[in-house]
């Protein structure tokens, strides 16, 4: 064998052994690869299972709302409470929203378990009302409640909390402030005294109140205003302008927190204007309800009164004064009247001596249609001699139609209503089968209307004939609740209605059922309600 031949069988496994060492290094490759996609994509299942297992976060709520607490001019008391819809989908008027009082108050607004549905702080209070956004949703307290007080409202859906916030009801001091400023008359003639007056607002607790006229010329010094009768403050010039022209009084304020305010107050001189003081007379009107004296076809009637204030000076002058009525009813005048004042007829009038009040009632009552949708105005028109002057002062009110009730007779048990078994005029032959004697009161005051949860009422029913006092029957404190109506029947026997009879010792023949009821609520009463008919028995 020569060296060639060994050499090229050398060179043959040497070949062979290189392609067998690269055939396994071939496969090992193929296999890592799909081994480490297979880890990969294990892992990546793993995570992806791991991660999709987790929770779906709770819608979340996209409205906006802003609350607010109302409160009385001078910043004492919280009367309601405003929250307005910012942004975001409609609301249904049926869901609610809650309010919380820190101090626990227990108007209806914070006691009702199931919070307070939307549609009822709404404009037009209808079950069928939606929350738009840009609308106001708004509630007033029956009571105030002094504050400090911290308000918490709550808005839900059944499923969802959309809004809640803490409006803090803090004790606010107000700075003083000028509110209205000017002088009387405002066309000042040259040398003539004239008036400087202010209406101040906030605090004014240790009030120091001072006008400077230094810039008026032939006038000088700080004068204080007094403050008059109807709460304007009132400073009258000892003399006047020496000159025609626009000048300025100026006004400092300040109380005893060491808080400050400041008004320049135009003085418009010219030759021609006036001169004197502003009216010094002021009339305001009140009312004080009388209850008829029972029996009597007719609500309850009011004797009006005014009170006439006169912040002049002069003294022994005459005040002349009658009241004038306009009643409503459905937008229509039903009725008008005029009355005078005591201490006599023919409006004998009373002397008054300024600065100081008189008050004057009416010489006699005025009855209202009460209870009923009706508004009224009441004007106290005020005579002064000694060319003190006039002036009006008036009352309005509307009347709401909330509760109604009837007493009948019916010849059935069977909870007789208004639409069946009620004879309110009756005409009937006993012969031993006497009618029945019903009442039935309903109660419209809803919550809606500001109204408590629940009112009583009490009084009498009489049946009786001309010439005689007939029988009486007493109706104690009986509850209606909101909403709802209390039917009974005025004469039972063990717990049954009873049929009604005769008065002792009277004929058959016409009778007269009167009934008079007085409302009440937490013991105050708030109404009254009278019904009659007449009954024939042969």
């Amino acid at each position: 064998m020569t060296d060639r031949t060994v050499s090229r069988g050398r060179a043959f496994r040497s070949n062979s052994r290189s392609r067998r060492f690269r055939r396994k290094r071939g496969v090992s490759d193929v296999i890592a690869t799909i081994l480490i996609l297979a880890l990969t994509v294990t892992l990546f299942a793993s995570i992806f299972a791991f991660v999709g297992s987790f929770p779906s976060p709770p819608p979340q709520n996209v409205s906006q709302f802003q609350a607010a607490i109302v409160r009385t001019a001078n910043n004492t008391y919280i009367s309601g409470v405003t929250i307005e819809h910012l942004s975001g989908p409609t609301i249904s008027g049926s869901n609610h929203v809650y309010l919380e009082s820190a101090n626990h108050v227990s108007d209806w607004q914070f006691s009702l378990s199931t919070g307070i549905p939307i549609y009822w702080g709404l404009s037009g209070n209808s079950s069928s009302n939606v929350w738009n956004f840009g609308q106001t949703w708004s509630t007033t307290f029956n009571h105030l409640i002094k504050v400090p007080d911290n308000i918490t409202v709550y808005i839900v859906t059944p499923t969802q909390l959309l809004y809640s916030v803490t409006l803090p009801g803090l004790t606010i001091t107000t700075p003083p402030s000028i509110q209205t400023a000017g002088t009387w008359p405002t066309n000042i003639g040259t040398s003539k005294t004239f008036e400087i007056y202010a209406t101040l607002g906030g605090t004014l607790t240790g009030l120091v109140d001072k006008v400077n006229l230094a810039g008026i010329p032939g006038l000088s010094g700080n004068y204080t205003l007094t403050k008059a009768a109807n709460g304007t403050y009132v400073y009258t010039t000892t003399s006047g302008a020496s000159t025609a022209g626009r000048w300025y009084a100026v006004l400092y304020v300040s109380n005893s927190l060491g808080q400050t305010a400041s008004a320049s107050i135009p003085v418009v001189v010219t030759s021609t204007g006036g001169g004197g003081t502003a009216s010094q007379l002021s009339v305001t009107v009140g009312m004080s309800i009388q209850a008829p004296s029972y029996p009597a076809a007719q609500s309850p009637s009011v004797y009006f009164f005014a009170t006439v204030t006169y912040t002049g000076s002069t003294a022994g002058a005459s005040v002349y004064l009658n009241f004038s009525v306009n009643e409503f009813v459905g937008g229509k005048l039903k009725a008008t009247d005029v009355k005078t004042a005591v201490p006599g007829t023919g409006n004998t009038p009373i002397a008054i001596s300024g600065p100081s009040s008189v008050t004057i009632y009416s010489a006699s009552t005025y009855t209202f249609t009460w209870i009923s949708n009706s508004t009224v105005t009441v004007y106290g028109n005020a005579t002064v001699t000694k060319s003190v002057g006039t002036a009006t002062g008036s009352i309005y009110f509307p009347i709401k139609k909330v509760f109604a009730g009837i007493v009948f007779f019916t010849t059935s048990t069977s909870n007789p209503t208004l639409s069946s078994n009620i004879q309110h005029s009756f005409s009937h032959s006993c012969g031993g089968s006497c009618p029945y004697l019903y009442v039935d009161l309903w109660n419209n005051y809803t919550t809606a209307l500001g109204g408590p949860s629940s009112v009583s009422f009490s009084g009498t029913v009489t049946t009786n004939t001309s010439g005689s006092s007939g029988k009486t029957y007493t109706i104690g404190a009986t509850t209606v609740n909101q909403g709802a109506s209390t039917l009974f029947s005025l004469i039972t026997s063990s717990g049954n209605p009873a049929r009604w009879t005769t008065p002792s010792g009277t004929a058959r023949g016409a009778f007269t059922v009167k009934m008079w009821l007085t409302i009440s609520s937490g013991g105050v009463a708030i109404g009254y309600i009278y019904d009659t008919f007449s009954v024939t028995l042969t």
